[in-house]
């Protein structure tokens, strides 16, 4: 398995490394800031994942720098240029943003395979660019989220999944869908959380039942 170079932390330092990213955890340049755990678990087994392929490993490109991001601009689907952050200690205390992520989900329905697409609530750990392809780390919510129901209730609970191989996950950019408004459920289980509406949507929500 080749060696990762260096990672270069944007905001933080950039820090050499030899072996493997977890060094860069304890790391006393880099451990002020208390890089997410997560988010250093997901590129690690994302990076052995990239280098564990024999076949044809001469053609392969491989990664020797992943640029890491504490924030990053995205345009949405309506045009929308959003700012999300996935910082550490930002004006003091860490910032980790929310997003609604669009999955295309394969289901059989009476022996024939369906793709639909299912949008997960989904906490941002980190951002990486990578051969010029910018991805985002997430954690995901254990259950899809309806937007309309989150429409007419005001807010919806939900629950982080917290299956580290099927919910922490590495995909690009573009399967943001959405910014969210999101706070922990205070006095509930470990991940529970509640989304609010969004602001842009509360008129229509008084109107309609007032």
């Amino acid at each position: 398995m080749k060696t990762l170079r260096s990672v270069d932390i944007i905001e933080f330092l950039s820090v050499k490394i030899l072996d493997d990213l977890e060094k860069q955890h304890n790391n006393k340049k880099v451990n002020k800031y208390g890089l997410n755990h997560d988010f250093i678990r997901i590129l690690q087994r994302e990076y052995q994942y990239m280098y564990d392929e024999e076949d044809d490993e001469e053609s392969m490109e491989p990664a020797r720098e992943l640029h890491g991001h504490t924030n990053m601009t995205i345009t949405l689907d309506d045009g929308r240029r959003c700012i999300f952050h996935a910082h550490p200690n930002l004006h003091g205390r860490p910032w980790y943003d929310w997003a609604l992520v669009g999955y295309l989900m394969q289901e059989q329905d009476g022996g024939n395979d369906n793709v639909t697409m299912q949008y997960y609530p989904s906490k941002i750990l980190g951002f990486v660019t990578v051969h010029g392809t910018r991805k985002v780390a997430v954690q995901s919510a254990h259950e899809p989220m309806n937007w309309e129901h989150l429409e007419n209730s005001f807010f919806v609970r939900g629950q982080l999944d917290m299956n580290f191989e099927v919910s922490f996950i590495l995909i690009p950019v573009t399967a943001i869908v959405l910014p969210l408004c999101v706070i922990p459920n205070f006095g509930g289980h470990l991940g529970e959380y509640i989304v609010l509406l969004p602001k842009t949507n509360w008129g229509k929500y008084f109107s309609n039942n007032m």
